[in-house]
């Protein structure tokens, strides 16, 4: 919580100073009890608490910020400071209003605090984000165009930045860096600043892409992964895998965030390529923190993965491929002289200026409609898609292709690349898809003898054939 929400202590001060006693409860009235705590937890806000993504929230003047259960059950604990049941007696034939301490018992701080947090509405105000960046003089509109404007609760934003925006900030060294890295490639550098900016605004999942960052060290990849972690808020940046997606607990970890920076992912196969799918589009996906409820939650997050090597993965669809955009570092500089902690820390005294060349970024994506695709990536993918499909690496790694006969049946060749997917630390497919990944790749199956064979013969010794669409003289 940041200096301008005011404490419970200063809450409790400045109202006591305004008249003694905060709030008389009716004797044992335990919903009474319960609007008092979150009148304190609310202060001076002039909306509403919400509840939403497994969290209570408050506008701080600035942005929208947390309110957990313990928060909520700590401020029980100190509701005897600033409340008194009320009760009535008689005295002398006539009832009399008297007053009483609030005795908490665990019992009623557990029915209070379970109360309270059941009397926050509900909403996924996240949902309904305005596109742009909190700043301390104002709140950055960005569309086609950038407007500051003041800070208001209905742009729904959770994250902010301590200084104030200024658009006339530069950063020529930042310029200088992605000139080297990307050996003056002005397309990578072009879709990564439109990446970035989309990202920052909130709006990467509109336009649902993955940037994966290839190459062997010292090339540039970590310095830039740095930067960009210390550009974005720090509370808005997290660090799921890929492969660890499946995991309520690990994807509940985005629910909030614009960055999901992974430096060095595993290159093993992605567990759950459908639920990548569902993340990097903003699909509506449940998850669960530890010891929480399950909560539902539309990711906002841009993903950047950074690796040595291409992961693999069992999806081999267009669906798949067409996410991804792969920049590659090609550039070397092991002997640069410089300490990579000096250069970062110099590029990171520019980051008012990176936000502004991020925030052209954003507006440039919004006029385009979409993100300009370098043509080096082409490249990248072709190569790509045929390394990471195991099935056709397989077949031409240990199968002789018929021309005018059947060969092995689908269970011989699968028992087959058990043994040698195992062989290559890969996971394997099932039976079925890696049958129905044959007729995918155009090889023919016909029933022979009661049995269906394939026109593929297995080879006793691997790599010597071509593959089936490779031709020899």
């Amino acid at each position: 919580m940041n200096d301008e929400w005011p404490t419970v202590a200063d809450t409790i001060a400045e109202l006591e100073a305004e008249g003694g006693l905060l709030t008389v409860v009716p004797h044992g009235d335990q919903k009474g009890l319960a609007e008092a705590v979150l009148e304190v937890v609310r202060a001076h806000s002039p909306v509403p608490l919400v509840r939403t993504q497994g969290q209570a929230w408050r506008w701080s003047g600035r942005v929208w910020e947390p309110v957990t259960k313990d928060d909520i059950r700590n401020e029980v604990l100190r509701c005897d400071q600033y409340c008194k049941w009320s009760s009535y007696v008689k005295v002398n034939g006539h009832m009399q209003q008297v007053q009483s301490d609030v005795r908490l018992t665990a019992t009623l701080m557990d029915a209070v605090t379970k109360l309270a947090w059941q009397l926050i509405p509900q909403e996924d105000i996240f949902d309904h984000a305005r596109p742009g960046l909190t700043f301390r003089n104002g709140f950055l509109l960005v569309e086609q165009d950038a407007a500051l404007v003041s800070h208001s609760p209905h742009h729904h934003h959770r994250h902010q930045y301590n200084w104030d925006w200024d658009d006339t900030a530069e950063c020529p060294r930042w310029h200088r860096f992605l000139h080297e890295v990307f050996e003056g490639d002005a397309e990578k550098i072009k879709y990564l600043q439109q990446f970035v900016g989309a990202a920052l605004t909130g709006q990467a999942t509109t336009w649902s892409r993955i940037t994966l960052l290839i190459g062997a060290g010292a090339n540039g990849k970590s310095v830039l992964c740095d930067v960009l972690a210390r550009l974005f808020a720090q509370d808005a940046v997290v660090s799921v895998a890929p492969q660890e997606m499946h995991k309520s607990d690990r994807l509940a970890r985005l629910a909030g965030a614009q960055l999901n920076l992974v430096s060095d992912i595993p290159t093993r196969d992605l567990v759950d390529a459908g639920q990548l799918k569902q993340v990097v589009s903003g699909d509506q996906v449940e998850a669960r923190l530890l010891y929480q409820n399950a909560f539902s939650f539309r990711a906002k997050a841009a993903h950047i993965f950074s690796a040595n090597a291409l992961p693999m993965s069992n999806d081999h669809s267009d669906g798949f491929f067409r996410r991804w955009v792969v920049l590659r570092f090609n550039r070397s500089f092991k002997d640069s002289g410089v300490p990579k902690a000096q250069l970062v820390e110099s590029l990171c005294a520019e980051i008012p200026g990176i936000m502004v060349w991020a925030v052209q970024g954003a507006m440039s994506v919004t006029k385009n409609r979409g993100y300009f695709i370098p043509r080096a990536h082409d490249t990248e993918m072709v190569e790509w898609r045929m390394a990471q499909d195991q099935v056709a690496a397989f077949i031409h790694e240990n199968c002789v292709v018929l021309q005018e006969s059947m060969g092995a049946g689908t269970r011989e060749l699968y028992h087959k690349y058990c043994t040698w997917v195992t062989g290559q630390g890969m996971g394997k497919l099932s039976e079925k898809r890696f049958g129905q990944r044959i007729r995918g790749l155009g090889y023919e199956r016909k029933k022979q003898n009661g049995y269906y064979c394939w026109n593929l013969q297995l080879n006793t010794v691997p790599n010597l054939v071509p593959r089936a669409d490779e031709t020899t003289e």
